[in-house]
């Protein structure tokens, strides 16, 4: 049945899942989880010991994990093309070869020189840059977050303002990797050992305080803009907010959630995962036919899980366990966390160089979409 002329069908809302999942995904199932954690430890008074450090462990096989190794899999597909391409920009082509190939030289390098000099601090060395890390790509996604959600709901921001957003993350993160050390939260080091200060520690701040100041300008700049032009995307400032405000501040907000914060950040990621590969799979339908659309999808999740499996769990326990007939004297430990450190790590630079406006398939299965 064809409906009258003079009625205006509404075009279906764009989002990388659905509005509504789109915002427990980016960050409002993280908001939910504090507040019953909150409820649970603080207004109840129950003690859940180790039990999150569990529950994070287990639920991190399905979303953290393998966010991880979907990164390697979006990332070095079509990785020589994609350099070579005329449409990549001369700064991101020279991104592109420091993720895709001199960072990882050089911590399999480093992997290996541990690995024939055994000494604790290497190990150190290698958790306390991936922790450094961290902070970086959270908040780096989570302004992601409000850019690209924003662009789907029709609002726009200045590169003034865009500016103001990146500065007030970077501030937020570099403050709170910082004051972290400096206020003796060492449970930051998975590796162990003394937790040293920077030589440079907010000491003359509580902890939390000077970050909450560095918050203001974003806040500003988004209440600004909500005022003039009456429009926000509640989705895109909740995905922002959750990374910068809450994941990067959690030490000085509660320290017992900050062990779930991971799941959180995987499973903010994971919706993008998904609107490329919805939009490839449109693509290779049309072309292809369902079946092998749909083996293209089957195939690309079952690697990433089995792969997470393998590169997490599987390889660096059963080295770990080789390691003890090798007579080096390694740490406790020492692939398990050398694999985190180097996968980690070589996954921010991965999204750094492929999440960008000048790669095709992200402008035409993202932003176009």
């Amino acid at each position: 049945m064809t409906p009258p002329s003079d009625i205006v069908v509404a075009e279906k809302p764009r989002a990388l899942v659905s509005p509504a999942a789109d915002f427990w995904l980016v960050g409002g199932a993280s908001l939910a989880g504090f507040a019953l954690w909150v409820l649970v430890t603080e207004t109840l008074n129950i003690h859940l010991g180790y039990k999150p450090l569990f529950w994070a462990f287990y639920i991190s096989f399905f979303i953290n994990n393998p966010h991880f190794v979907f990164s390697y899999l979006l990332f070095y597909r079509g990785f020589w093309q994609r350099l070579k391409s005329p449409a990549t920009e001369r700064v991101n082509r020279l991104r592109m070869i420091i993720a895709g190939i001199a960072v990882p030289l050089l911590l399999a390098l480093f992997m290996i020189f541990a690995l024939l000099h055994p000494d604790p601090r290497y190990v150190r060395w290698a958790v306390a840059t991936m922790v450094f890390s961290v902070g970086w790509h959270y908040v780096k996604q989570g302004y992601g977050v409000l850019i690209t959600l924003s662009l789907y709901e029709g609002v726009t921001y200045t590169d003034a303002e865009k500016r103001v957003f990146q500065i007030s993350a970077y501030a937020t993160w570099v403050y709170s990797w910082v004051a972290s050390y400096a206020f003796g939260i060492s449970y930051l080091n998975p590796a162990g050992g003394p937790t040293h200060p920077p030589p440079l520690v907010p000491s003359f701040a509580k902890p939390g305080l000077l970050g909450a100041v560095l918050i203001l300008p974003a806040a500003i700049t988004l209440w600004r803009k909500y005022v003039r032009d009456g429009g926000m995307s509640v989705n895109a400032v909740t995905g922002y907010a959750c990374a910068v405000w809450m994941w990067v501040m959690m030490p000085f907000i509660n320290p017992g959630f900050l062990s779930v914060v991971p799941v959180f950040h995987g499973l903010q990621y994971l919706p993008f995962v998904y609107k490329l590969k919805k939009s490839e799979y449109g693509r290779e339908r049309a072309v292809a036919g369902l079946r092998r659309a749909v083996l293209q999808i089957v195939v690309f999740t079952a690697l990433g899980l089995a792969l997470s499996y393998l590169l997490f769990e599987s390889l660096p326990k059963y080295l770990d366990a080789q390691a003890q007939g090798w007579h080096l004297s390694l740490p406790t430990e020492f692939f398990y966390l050398m694999f985190l450190s180097f996968i980690n790590i070589h996954h921010y630079f991965m999204d750094s160089a492929y999440w960008r406006r000048d790669n095709v398939d992200v402008q035409r299965d993202l932003f176009r979409a």
